[in-house]
């Protein structure tokens, strides 16, 4: 998946760097890990935009679209497993690649 975004939905005057990024990602997938998929919501900006590149997958945006996606994925998969191998930033963008086990419900 990727991950585009803001913190706080702006840009300017927000200094952070690759790392700080990567580590602030690390601590949102850790709240989805834990199951709070709605802390994971609110931990982001609104104008993010994520990507996860599954068959069933579409871009998202803002808070709501991210929202949706977590709800259908719920109806239709039961996480087994979730794990980041790698985190990648690079400007306001943070790639997470790792690896999910499902089960079709």
């Amino acid at each position: 998946m990727s991950l585009r975004g803001s913190h706080h939905g702006s840009n300017e005057g927000f200094n952070m760097t690759e790392q700080e990024a990567i580590d602030r990602v690390q601590a949102i997938y850790g709240t989805f890990g834990d199951g709070d998929g709605q802390a994971l919501i609110d931990a982001l900006s609104e104008d993010v935009v994520w990507q996860d590149h599954t068959p069933w997958a579409v871009e998202r945006k803002g808070r709501a679209g991210l929202a949706e996606f977590f709800a259908g994925q719920l109806e239709a998969v039961r996480f087994i497993s979730s794990v980041p191998h790698e985190f990648v930033a690079q400007n306001n963008t943070v790639v997470v690649i790792g690896h999910d086990v499902v089960r079709v419900a």
